[in-house]
Parts: structure tokens; C-alpha cells; sequence
């Protein structure tokens, strides 16, 4: 049994926290997931309005539970495409956060 990867998790550069979520860090995936959770939910909602008008926050939900289901997916697939020398951890999130209801609309 390996050890727990023990870095701290404050200000964490984000390749290095997806780099560590992706390798099992649980404690890197929920600080993950809080950093990243409002960026996608304001995508979401964004791409929604735009294309559909109004929309409730129960839709507005379903979406975003489907953008967080996309990423894990495959074994976290989307998450591991991710290149830094092309945009950031952030551009490319709200970039699947935007074309997850678009594909699905």
C-alpha cells in the first residue's frame, strides 16, 4: 500500500492539484472540485440562457451534474486530454462546460 500523497493543499497551482486529483489524491479531487464547481455551474447557466432563455435551476442543475459526469468519465478522459501548453486548467473547463448543453441541447 502506497502513502498518501502529503502536500499542502492551500494555493495549489492547478496543473499540480489535476495532476494530483487524477493520481487518487482524494483530498486533491474535493479541493479540485470546490475550485472548479463555480466556474462550470456560471458556464452552464451562461450557455443556457443563451440558448434556451429561461431556464430553471433544476435544468440548470442536470446540466452541471452531466459536465462533472462527462469529466469522469472513461476514467476521468477529459480531465487527461488537458495540455497545458495550449490554455489553462480554467479555459478548458469552461470550454467543456460550454459545448456539454450545447451537445445536449
Amino acid at each position: 500500500m502506497t502513502a498518501p500523497t502529503t502536500h499542502p493543499l492551500g494555493p495549489m497551482e492547478d496543473n499540480i492539484l489535476l495532476q494530483a486529483a487524477l493520481d487518487g489524491d482524494r483530498r486533491a479531487w474535493e479541493q479540485f472540485y470546490r475550485r472548479f464547481d463555480v466556474l462550470i455551474r456560471k458556464s452552464v447557466c451562461t450557455t443556457l440562457h443563451r440558448y434556451r432563455g429561461d431556464v430553471s435551476e433544476a435544468d440548470s442543475a442536470d446540466f452541471v451534474a452531466e459536465v462533472w459526469v462527462a469529466l469522469l468519465r472513461h476514467d476521468r478522459r477529459k480531465l487527461r486530454l488537458f495540455d497545458p501548453s495550449r490554455c489553462s486548467i480554467s479555459t478548458w473547463i469552461r470550454r467543456l462546460a460550454t459545448n456539454c448543453p450545447i451537445d445536449q441541447l
